[in-house]
């Protein structure tokens, strides 16, 4: 009788636990396609094209990279002055 009661605590913990774990998971995917983004908008930031400001050839540029990039649904390019390109 003893070793029913140790195997259900054991399964209640282990029902209790699994949420946890979940949640740990999917936090640590979410830093994962964050950091992904973060690094596809750094690399952007430093091409010649983003920087000089070519609108028509930096809107294929950050078009094609969002179509690209399945988690990123739009990229903007916003200039200094706070004005979307």
């Amino acid at each position: 009788m003893s070793s029913v009661l140790v195997s259900q605590k054991e399964n209640n913990r282990a029902v209790h636990l699994q949420p946890a774990r979940t949640s740990e998971q999917v936090a640590l995917e979410m830093e994962r396609v964050i950091a992904g983004a973060e690094s596809v908008l750094q690399a952007l930031s430093v091409t010649p094209i983003v920087r000089h400001g070519d609108l028509a050839i930096c809107s294929d540029l950050v078009t094609g990279m969002a179509t690209a990039v399945p988690y990123l649904s739009a990229i903007a390019v916003i200039n200094p002055d706070g004005h979307v390109r």
